[in-house]
């Protein structure tokens, strides 16, 4: 066998695996993405068996009849769709709204990080005729940002924000003018009540909006969720036929926020299309409106 034709064959062998490492990895990030969908489609499941019973309890107050058409919309589709920022306690001025992670917990030494939320474009698809029956808000976990496993069995609530807040677009670097750190909702123009966005009813509604339950692990790397409880529910829905009553985003916290090393990471807005925050909304509206 001559040179030019060993070096063919080690050029084509070369190429060859790098076909199937790519290949590899794109099978991979499908099959994270069925994944996901298939818990979806098992949340979808149990949304329309609670759906029966809300129609019965809840639609007839709102439509004159009860064959309402059940709709979904997805936020956050688009960049500009998303707002978020990671607000940190160990420095009060910086900012961190142009970072490709999101992070909550509490990291060594007790450092706090919460994340602020925001769809500028929640309910553009909706009237104020619709009834939203269930939401969820999706998040990437990438991993937890600690050097043990303590971050498990987490447990995070998400809040509604009552001040407007500016996402900026540093990366931990000293905040510009109106960007939000853990000292100022808008630095240099609006300071939280309390540092790190806490006050409640002042800061961040005192009831949670939504939560994970007890379920997130440390070690994880995929999609959680969070499901919008019943007051959550209610609260979109006055936001929506009302918008004046509309809060500013999300505040994301850990319940407890005593027990360092259990800060998590998660994909943020700046991150790949594919791994962005986003949330699912379930609604209906009257047939004549479909």
């Amino acid at each position: 066998m001559g040179k030019s034709t060993v070096g063919i064959l080690l050029v084509a062998i070369v190429v060859t695996a790098i076909v199937v490492d790519r290949m590899g990895e794109r099978l991979g990030r499908l099959e994270e993405e069925l994944s996901h969908l298939r818990g979806v489609r098992a949340r979808l499941a149990s949304v329309e068996a609670k759906t029966k019973t809300f129609q019965e309890l809840h639609l007839h107050k709102k439509f004159p009849r009860k064959d309402g058409v059940l709709k979904m919309f997805r936020t956050g589709e688009v960049r500009e769709d998303i707002h978020d920022a990671v607000i940190k306690s160990e420095d009060a001025d910086s900012n961190d709204g142009g970072g490709l992670f999101l992070e909550t917990g509490v990291a060594q030494k007790r450092l706090v990080r919460r994340t602020l939320l925001d769809f500028p474009e929640f309910f553009s698809p909706l009237t104020e005729k619709a009834v939203i029956v269930d939401a969820t808000l999706y998040l990437k976990q990438l991993d937890h940002g600690s050097l043990d496993d303590a971050a498990l069995d987490q447990k995070l609530n998400l809040y509604a924000v009552r001040k407007p807040w500016g996402e900026g677009n540093q990366k931990s670097e000293k905040a510009s003018n109106g960007e939000a750190t853990w000292a100022w909702a808008r630095f240099g123009q609006t300071p939280w009540a309390k540092p790190g966005c806490s006050q409640w009813d002042l800061d961040i509604d005192h009831n949670p909006m939504a939560s994970t339950g007890s379920d997130i692990q440390g070690g994880y790397s995929g999609w959680i969720a969070l499901p919008f409880t019943e007051y959550g529910i209610s609260t979109l829905q006055k936001w929506l036929e009302t918008p004046a009553m509309r809060q500013y985003g999300f505040l994301l916290k850990d319940h407890e926020e005593n027990k360092p090393f259990t800060n998590l990471r998660f994909f943020s807005s700046e991150s790949e299309e594919i791994d962005r925050p986003y949330i699912e909304i379930l609604y209906m509206v009257p047939p004549s409106l479909d």
